[in-house]
């Protein structure tokens, strides 16, 4: 997958983009080729820890990329239901739906790595017909 580098017009009529430029393709890219080539976990997350990391809600230094995915509409609404819930709850603005979405994430993946087939997401994953079984 190669992701066009969008231009950086300031910096090309300041005269210094150039050089930044290329070195910054490179970076960005390692991730992708990692994936591509079959790398492991280690080596996809070195190739995404050199690229821009983004603090987390813990203050973590921790690499994000934007994904979009596909979800029932009902589940949207209790996303937001749930997100308005927890920050009234907590009295915190600093819960946002992507900090939800990768605890729940993580919590599932945590349960299925212990529990494999016996874990709620493979359990609803063979329900829903998703896995043959």
């Amino acid at each position: 997958m190669n992701r066009q580098i969008t231009p950086d017009v300031l910096g090309d009529l300041m005269g210094n983009s150039t050089v930044k430029q290329e070195s910054n393709k490179a970076s960005e890219q390692a991730p992708y080729k990692a994936i591509k080539q079959g790398g492991n976990k280690a080596t996809i997350k070195r190739a995404l820890t050199a690229g821009g990391a983004v603090k987390d809600a813990e203050g973590a230094d921790e690499p994000k990329e934007k994904a979009t995915f596909n979800l029932p509409i009902k589940l949207l609404g209790e996303l937001e239901d749930r997100w308005v819930e927890i920050r009234k709850i907590s009295g915190s603005k600093q819960v946002s739906k992507t900090l939800i979405v990768e605890t729940a994430l993580e919590l599932a993946f945590a349960e299925f790595d212990t529990k494999k087939q016996e874990s709620k997401l493979y359990s609803k994953l063979a329900s829903n017909k998703a896995i043959k079984q």
